[in-house]
């Protein structure tokens, strides 16, 4: 498998190489934004092209496009999975045959599956994903790698092992169950309605067990104020943090809300469309309303054409709002804005650091704090069942003591 060392170029603002590997060229995006990062990235790359010699070429290819525009953390993923196959302490499958019909693979059914292709075919058993960015980032950077060219009907249990194997030994608990449950509901899938295969090859006891949670954090109402009044954070994502904070809702349903679905004159906000598929609707918090309203208000001031088909939360200019790596946005917002508190930021044995989902938890811990109940949080938020809230139990117990509320107030 040969290659040359590749050339960056330049195009309409974004950094590329120029590679050629086993007789075939390609464009790849780099994630980079100067010439120095550029030239790193190429070195990484080469060293993946070193470490896969011998691997087939469609392999490295595909671990060559992840890793061009990977970002620190997902590159981190992809090394290690090379420094697998390298070592031979992960085993690549091999790809369908293209010999006779094409069949289904792994990747075809998977993207069909979280792209929502299937619940179109499948309307009676199959929902359309309502994590399918999750679930496309599973597929992608731990399974695709390995297992992706594999037929359904060639899948083995064998080949299901080949990818916990080559997860990132320090993955967490919680993750590495959930791309076990992701394989193992394609195959159930892929067993009906799909009928690609008599059987589930993965059987009763093959997921993980769950780990012990890791602690998470919930922000204060003093660090809420903090962040609000910071004009250092842009204006559209104070509104969207706040939002989540005072409704509870997951940032993918408030960022799928139209003004369609709010009523800003009798502050309500209906939710037709959620993770769990049961439509809710309820009163907004007060002053959510009228910030929505001047919010409305302001976008028209800046010639964004407010329709009632238009997204709430969007960019000042009326750009969609960005969806990607907002976990270290949030946390840099909060910096930005001196709310610096450690257990936010620290990534320990037992903690992680606070995540745009931990928005929704913020809003549950202050409420049950403040004295709702689990009834009222449970419908709130959309739960079919409370054991989620229990979870916060002890936590919003904690907000209610004196030494709590002496530190949300300094």
């Amino acid at each position: 498998m040969r290659t040359s060392g590749g050339t960056i170029e330049a195009r309409s603002g974004a950094l590329y190489l120029r590679i050629k590997l086993a007789g075939e060229r390609r464009m790849l995006r780099l994630a980079a934004s100067t010439r120095e990062q550029a030239e790193e990235r190429r070195a990484v790359l080469a060293g993946i092209v070193r470490d896969l010699e011998g691997q087939p070429a469609p392999l490295a290819w595909s671990f060559l496009e992840k890793a061009a525009g990977a970002d620190a953390s997902e590159l981190r993923d992809v090394l290690r999975l090379v420094a697998g196959l390298r070592s031979g302490k992960v085993r690549a499958a091999s790809p369908a045959s293209s010999a006779g019909p094409v069949e289904p693979t792994i990747k075809s059914v998977a993207e069909d599956w979280y792209s929502g292709r299937l619940a179109s075919r499948y309307p009676d058993h199959i929902r359309a994903k309502r994590t399918a960015d999750d679930d496309e980032a599973r597929f992608r950077l731990y399974v695709f790698p390995l297992v992706g060219e594999v037929s359904i009907k060639a899948f083995t249990l064998e080949h299901a092992e080949t990818v916990m194997a080559g997860l990132p030994a320090d993955l967490a608990a919680a993750t590495r169950r959930q791309v076990a449950q992701a394989l193992h509901r394609l195959f159930g899938m892929a067993v009906f309605p799909l009928r690609l295969r008599a059987d589930n090859p993965l059987p009763r006891g093959f997921l993980p067990r769950p780990g012990s949670s890791k602690a998470k954090a919930f922000l204060y109402p003093a660090e809420d104020a903090r962040l609000l009044a910071c004009s250092a954070v842009p204006l559209a994502s104070r509104l969207f943090y706040g939002f989540l904070a005072r409704e509870g809702m997951r940032a993918g349903e408030a960022l799928a809300l139209a003004w369609s679905d709010l009523d800003l004159t009798r502050g309500v906000v209906r939710l037709d469309v959620n993770k769990t598929s049961d439509a809710r609707a309820w009163a907004l918090s007060p002053g959510v309303a009228s910030g929505l309203a001047a919010w409305r208000e302001l976008q028209r001031d800046h010639g964004v054409n407010v329709t009632d088909a238009a997204r709430v939360f969007v960019a000042e200019d009326g750009s969609p709002y960005p969806e990607n790596n907002g976990a270290t946005r949030f946390r840099a917002h909060l910096l930005a804005a001196n709310v610096d508190r450690a257990e936010l930021h620290a990534r320990t044995a037992a903690r992680i650091p606070i995540r745009l989902h931990d928005l929704r938890g913020t809003f549950v811990t202050l409420a049950l704090a403040n004295g709702r109940s689990e009834a009222w949080v449970t419908d709130r938020g959309g739960w079919t069942s409370s054991l989620m809230v229990a979870r916060y139990k002890r936590t919003a117990r904690m907000a209610r003591r004196p030494s709590s509320a002496k530190r949300s107030s300094a």
